[in-house]
């Protein structure tokens, strides 16, 4: 780690910075990232007194907790020096509602099933930790460049499964009703409800009418699908629409081949 914060001070990089695994060695830091083997660094440059601080920590003390192929992996991470930052693996992506407005016609309904099963991954296991992440939304769901799968970001909005919320909320669009509320409890539901949302933003309003999203949305948070329940209904689609469950990679050529 020592290592990576010495490239980024000898370069007198003050916000973000690309570096490379032989930079990590040789402290040579590249400005133009083009390979798997890239990471970026996020530093932290205000007060560490301010709230800001409490979500950048919050964001690395669960990049260690919580794992899935559709998250974005943390590697390493300093809260201690006076200029703490995190350290997560090159991502080269574009928010979902920019990926949709850039697809021209539109992706096939197969493609956006395969998206929304990458997205109940990773909420699957942001629950199974005993976390809800909060603020699903477009802009938190990131298609990458190179192979249309989904990562899912926004750590720093995690919050333990049955604690009060105290955080603010960013797009009342995909929030549910328990949501508006001004103290309300943490549950999982809230982040069904929130998926639901965002497939009636790729499927269009009929969406509302199909059975899933009609219980995904349920103003009764009890009565909505867990993420496991969801991702088995969303693997058994796939299995139909393609023959078996499909990479994310192998998904996007086939719809493509089509």
């Amino acid at each position: 780690m020592w290592q990576i914060q010495q490239v980024i001070q000898q370069r007198a990089v003050h916000q973000n910075c690309w570096v490379t695994r032989t930079a990590i060695s040789s402290t040579s830091c590249s400005s133009t990232p083009n390979s798997s083997n890239l990471f970026w660094a996020k530093r932290y440059t205000a007060s560490t007194r301010s709230s800001d601080f409490e979500y950048f920590t919050r964001q690395a003390a669960l990049g260690t907790l919580v794992r899935s192929p559709s998250l974005v992996p943390m590697i390493d991470c300093d809260l201690d020096s006076s200029n703490p930052l995190i350290v997560y693996r090159l991502l080269e992506a574009q928010s979902l509602d920019h990926w949709l407005a850039s697809q021209g016609q539109g992706p096939s309904h197969s493609v956006l099933v395969w998206i929304v099963r990458q997205i109940v991954e990773a909420l699957e296991a942001i629950h199974h930790a005993g976390f809800t992440h909060g603020q699903i939304m477009p802009e938190h769901i990131m298609i990458t460049n190179s192979d249309r799968s989904v990562r899912v970001v926004g750590l720093g909005s995690l919050e333990p499964v049955g604690s009060i919320s105290s955080l603010p909320r960013l797009s009342q669009r995909f929030d549910a009703a328990e949501l508006t509320q001004d103290e309300f409890e943490v549950s999982t539901a809230s982040d069904i409800y929130s998926v639901g949302q965002v497939m009636v933003e790729l499927f269009g309003l009929a969406a509302k009418q199909w059975p899933i999203v009609a219980a995904m949305t349920s103003p009764t948070a009890d009565h909505r699908p867990t993420a496991s329940e969801l991702l088995n209904v969303l693997r058994d689609l796939e299995r139909r629409l393609f023959g078996e469950s499909i990479s994310a990679k192998s998904g996007y050529q086939h719809q493509n081949a089509a």
